[in-house]
Protein backbone atom coordinates (compact mmCIF):
# COMPACT_ATOMS: atom_id res chain seq x y z
CA UNK A 1 0.00 0.00 0.00
CA UNK A 2 2.93 2.33 0.66
CA UNK A 3 4.02 2.02 -2.97
CA UNK A 4 0.64 3.30 -4.11
CA UNK A 5 0.85 6.31 -1.79
CA UNK A 6 4.34 7.19 -3.01
CA UNK A 7 3.19 6.84 -6.61
CA UNK A 8 0.34 9.30 -6.04
CA UNK A 9 2.69 11.73 -4.27
CA UNK A 10 5.12 11.51 -7.20
CA UNK A 11 2.28 12.07 -9.67
CA UNK A 12 1.12 15.13 -7.74
CA UNK A 13 4.62 16.63 -7.64
CA UNK A 14 5.11 15.90 -11.34
CA UNK A 15 1.75 17.51 -12.16
CA UNK A 16 2.57 20.62 -10.10
CA UNK A 17 5.95 21.03 -11.80
CA UNK A 18 4.35 20.47 -15.21
CA UNK A 19 1.72 23.16 -14.58
CA UNK A 20 4.36 25.65 -13.40
CA UNK A 21 6.51 24.94 -16.46
CA UNK A 22 3.54 25.36 -18.80
CA UNK A 23 2.65 28.68 -17.17
CA UNK A 24 6.25 29.85 -17.53
CA UNK A 25 6.29 28.75 -21.19
CA UNK A 26 3.05 30.62 -21.84
CA UNK A 27 4.59 33.78 -20.38
CA UNK A 28 7.79 33.53 -22.43
CA UNK A 29 6.10 32.25 -25.58
CA UNK A 30 8.74 29.55 -26.12
CA UNK A 31 8.02 25.84 -26.12
CA UNK A 32 10.55 23.69 -24.30
CA UNK A 33 11.10 19.94 -24.34
CA UNK A 34 10.94 19.39 -20.55
CA UNK A 35 7.16 19.95 -20.17
CA UNK A 36 6.51 17.57 -23.06
CA UNK A 37 8.69 14.88 -21.46
CA UNK A 38 7.03 15.38 -18.07
CA UNK A 39 3.56 15.16 -19.62
CA UNK A 40 4.49 11.89 -21.32
CA UNK A 41 5.88 10.53 -18.04
CA UNK A 42 2.73 11.55 -16.18
CA UNK A 43 0.46 9.85 -18.71
CA UNK A 44 2.69 6.76 -18.69
CA UNK A 45 2.45 6.55 -14.89
CA UNK A 46 -1.32 6.15 -15.28
CA UNK A 47 -1.33 3.91 -18.36
CA UNK A 48 1.42 1.43 -17.38
CA UNK A 49 -0.33 0.05 -14.24
CA UNK A 50 -3.55 -0.30 -16.23
CA UNK A 51 -1.73 -2.30 -18.91
CA UNK A 52 -0.14 -4.52 -16.26
CA UNK A 53 -3.53 -5.14 -14.67
CA UNK A 54 -5.07 -5.92 -18.07
CA UNK A 55 -2.27 -8.35 -18.90
CA UNK A 56 -2.58 -10.03 -15.48
CA UNK A 57 -6.30 -10.65 -15.99
CA UNK A 58 -5.78 -12.49 -19.30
Amino acid sequence: MKEIAWLWIARGVCFAILVSLLIRNAETGKMQILPIVMAIALVASFVYPLLQNYRRND
